[in-house]
């Protein structure tokens, strides 16, 4: 069994604040982060990619996280988007900042999974 890790967890991890903040939050960037990986699966393996796919938004859509698997000429390809397009969040903000990250995290647990068929 081998399982794909999100690419993006160390970017993720990076905008959690402390769960009992009241202050405003401000981020060191706004970015666009985009990963694909191509996935040939061998004869006797399959990629088990049961809800693996997530889209979340936030902040009317300055917050987005994209991660998904399609199949493109046979292959699976898993895909991961982040975009982060607002940087100072307020007090009264908080909540929904807070809970935006608390649904990125969940999502970005759910892992491709790549097994070995039995025979």
């Amino acid at each position: 069994m081998l399982s794909i890790d999100n690419p993006l967890n160390e970017a993720i991890r990076r905008l959690e604040v402390e769960t009992d903040r009241n202050y405003p939050v401000e981020l060191d960037f706004p970015f666009l982060s985009t990963i694909q990986l191509s996935n040939s699966i061998p004869d006797g393996y399959t990629i088990n990619t049961e809800n693996f796919d997530q889209e979340i938004s936030a902040f009317n859509g300055d917050f987005q996280y994209i991660q998904k698997a399609e199949k493109i000429n046979g292959e699976t390809m898993l895909v991961w988007s982040l975009l982060v397009n607002k940087i100072f969040f307020t007090g009264t903000e908080i909540n929904e900042y807070q809970s935006f990250v608390k649904k990125l995290l969940s999502a970005s647990s759910n892992v491709a999974v790549i097994r070995k068929l039995n025979n």
